[in-house]
């Protein structure tokens, strides 16, 4: 990494509580420039984190870029009040209607957070299930009878959107969608059983209690939710600060190693592990204890590494491979799957350097997917009929 990458991290650390004596102080400031710093934190998703620390350094800053932080993190403040309202209404609209629902991702790690409302906020997660998937539909209809519905198909695999001005509610009937069907069978057994009312957990923000995964589980799918954010998307230290935090409060869980050794291995996502476990190692600071499973490696998984460490810290949330529904209204029926199956191998090449195991998988898994569809008509495979 280079100077300005090292004091992005070094500010990151502090503002996760992973800050050591060691850990660079603040003093090199002075010797980056400010804007090249906020962008930085702009890609990566954790722009409130590092402006908080901004504003608490030994540096002082120009009056002017204060105020400009301090509005920010003020903005930010005021989308974690407006999603956490937004929760009471789904929530208790849910529960009400007879409908157990868990909070995932975001909302439901903000807790794991120094200061909560400084993580960097989008949509509110809510899984449902496939059996309450309707029922949970028709209910948020009532709640939010005004929902703006989004331009695109509202309905995916995974979830239902709710679109208002305080945010989007993202309904989930799954919490995990992998390349290969039968993966994807595979952790749907796991999520249902870690979505289970007996086994979550219960969380408190403010004067909100709510139910997040079970802690191996979400351990598991927050892993898997940052990789899948890389190969679609683009991953930044947003997701992985909260999967550092995550595993902080989870590591010593009883059995995790073993669960995750299974899991990872049969879903073919050791590699992955690897890789993102060096990102929070040697990025966000996290000790190598508490990341289970962490290897040493020799220099090929090394070299791995330093390419996915480097891809991460250049990208961030900026790399935005374009979306198979792009611009195929004009294309006939062939040649959109030709489109599709083009990009999909396109993005395998792009996984190829860096984990060259999870490429050759997402190779298969297209071809698997591809006979699956043939025999299926499309249709949705976990529950075939749309709301």
């Amino acid at each position: 990494m280079n100077n300005l990458q090292s004091t992005y991290c070094s500010l990151l650390q502090q503002a996760l509580g992973f800050a050591t004596p060691d850990t660079p102080h603040c003093s090199t400031l002075n010797a980056v420039d400010m804007g090249s710093l906020i962008h930085l934190a702009q890609i990566q998703g954790t722009a409130p984190l590092v402006y908080d620390q901004l504003l608490k350094a030994d540096s002082p800053l120009p009056d002017e870029a204060q105020m400009q932080l301090k509005q920010a993190c003020m903005q930010n403040m005021m989308g974690f009040e407006q999603l956490l309202s937004l929760l009471k209404q789904t929530w208790n609209g849910l529960i009400q209607g007879g409908v157990q629902p868990v909070v995932l991702k975001g909302f439901g790690l903000a807790s794991l957070y120094p200061i909560p409302y400084l993580r960097s906020w989008g949509d509110l997660d809510i899984y449902v299930g496939p059996e309450q998937y309707h029922q949970a539909a028709a209910i948020l209809r009532q709640v939010f009878p005004h929902a703006e519905h989004p331009s695109q198909e509202l309905e995916t695999v995974k979830h239902y959107n709710f679109d208002m001005p305080e945010g989007v509610v993202e309904m989930h009937r799954t919490a995990i969608v992998l390349p290969h069907p039968c993966d994807n069978k595979y952790c749907w057994r796991l999520e249902y059983q870690a979505m289970n009312p007996a086994n979550v957990q219960w969380v408190e923000i403010e004067d909100m209690r709510f139910a997040i995964p079970e802690a191996k589980f979400n351990l598991f799918f927050t892993f898997v939710h940052a990789w899948n954010h890389f190969v679609e998307e683009g991953v930044g230290m947003k997701q992985l600060s909260d999967l550092a935090l995550l595993a902080h409060h989870t590591y010593n869980q009883q059995s995790l190693t073993s669960y995750l050794r299974r899991h990872l291995r049969r879903l073919r996502l050791y590699e992955p592990w690897q890789l993102i476990g060096y990102v929070c190692v040697t990025a966000l600071g996290l000790p190598k204890s508490e990341w289970p499973l962490y290897e040493e490696g020799g220099a090929r998984l090394q070299a791995q590494r330093e390419r996915f460490l480097t891809q991460v810290m250049n990208n961030g949330l900026t790399l935005r491979p374009q979306s198979e529904e792009d611009n195929n209204q004009h294309l006939n029926y062939f040649a959109r799957k030709w489109k599709t199956f083009s990009m999909r191998f396109a993005k395998a090449r792009f996984v190829a350097p860096y984990s060259p195991h999870y490429a050759r998988h997402m190779v298969a898994s297209t071809i698997a997917k591809g006979i699956e569809r043939a025999f299926t008509g499309g249709r949705l495979i976990r529950n075939k009929s749309k709301i």
